[in-house]
């Protein structure tokens, strides 16, 4: 390794990059765990479907590193899309590095050369080392909205990424050295598939992630009641929530039809009701 692009790895913390990895691999208790998250996300049973057979598919033939075809997750903003990816990542126990790529005009999270005033390691190494694994997951966010331009474009990167014979050649600019990029999983989002080309949309399985319905909400509230309570440590039974406050959550989905402001007004509440009860 030239020794510029040695001291710009040292910096970027990705010196390790040449080091042995491991493989994340699956288990009959990831796949279990997979399925159950079915009740969890009610409005993507037919996401965690396709993910599931993608794995099974390998798994069932006793291979058993962890890696599936392309997917994108496609439906309105707000429905779950994110949230969804990160539980699937932390079922099948292996980390999941999210970049979101809105208003990219340049291809700059595939690595910038060492010699560069603006060089940066590709999201592929990134990945790579904070994992320590050969394949972890990777989840591009907002694929429809980058914006191709002379400084490059995600979409045309991502061609070759999504070749397995093309992706293992994958030349890492910052690196300066092919590395071998086929055993990641990727995942993405997009809210409209109409501006995606078609040769990429080729690539990958698409899948819906509609809205919940009004009968999913009440699930839906659960799990987010948990989720949030995982995130401050504590006891979800500690919240306090009457059947009244669960009745106005319910009211104000024809509203907004968004589980990002379900979990807005949820968290509020939460707050609001306990900043009540230590008042008393």
């Amino acid at each position: 390794m030239p020794k510029a692009t040695e001291r710009a790895a040292k910096e970027a913390g990705v010196l390790d990059a040449f080091r042995p990895k491991h493989f994340n691999i699956l288990t009959r208790q990831n796949l279990e765990a997979l399925t159950s998250l079915k009740t969890r996300f009610p409005n993507a049973e037919a996401a965690i479907g396709l993910v599931y057979d993608q794995l099974y598919r390998h798994w069932q033939f006793g291979n058993d590193r962890l890696q599936m075809r392309p997917i994108i997750l496609a439906g309105e903003p707000g429905v779950g899309k994110t949230r969804l990816c990160r539980e699937i990542a932390k079922v099948l126990n292996i980390d999941v590095t999210i970049r979101s790529v809105a208003g990219h005009a340049d291809a700059n999270i595939f690595g910038v050369s060492a010699g560069w005033s603006t060089a940066m390691p590709s999201v592929i190494t990134k990945a790579v080392c904070s994992s320590g694994a050969l394949n972890p997951l990777i989840m591009i966010d907002e694929l429809d909205k980058a914006l191709p331009s002379h400084n490059g474009s995600v979409w045309a990167e991502l061609l070759g990424l999504l070749e397995n014979a093309e992706a293992r050649t994958f030349y890492e600019r910052f690196l300066a050295t092919n590395v071998n990029a086929s055993h990641i999983s990727w995942l993405f989002t997009a809210n409209d598939l109409s501006k995606l080309p078609r040769p990429l949309l080729s690539r990958c399985l698409v899948v819906h992630v509609d809205g919940p319905s009004r009968e999913q909400v009440p699930s839906i509230i659960r799990s987010l009641k948990a989720d949030y309570a995982q995130e401050l440590g504590v006891d979800e039974r500690l919240f306090a929530m009457t059947v009244d406050d669960h009745d106005w959550l319910l009211s104000t989905w024809p509203d907004h039809r968004s589980i990002r402001v379900l979990s807005e007004l949820l968290r509020s509440l939460i707050d609001r009701s306990q900043t009540l009860i230590a008042s008393v």
